[in-house]
């Protein structure tokens, strides 16, 4: 049986593949819609590993992929923040 991703632990972020951060990101707007704030850290976690990988991988920072990753590190960044204040 497949374990949902919202259980690996904090702190222990597992890496993900593209289609991996898509369920992610699926999954964060259900939580966060939920008020799930520890399942939502967990995911934001994930997230930012896939990210902050990508965007150590060497490729061209002017490239579209790595504009839309970096755009994407920044709204993960913002929902971080917001989780963290209770906002959401």
């Amino acid at each position: 049986m497949c374990s949902p991703s919202w259980q690996v632990p904090v702190g222990d972020p597992k890496l993900l593949n593209a289609s991996e951060l898509i369920a992610n990101l699926r999954d964060l707007i259900v939580h966060l819609h939920r008020g799930n704030a520890a399942q939502s850290e967990t995911l934001l976690t994930n997230v930012a590993a896939y990210l902050k990988q990508v965007m150590a991988s060497g490729a061209d920072p002017n490239s579209e992929e790595m504009l839309r990753t970096q755009q994407t590190q920044f709204a993960i960044d913002e929902v971080r923040l917001l989780l963290t204040d209770g906002d959401f």
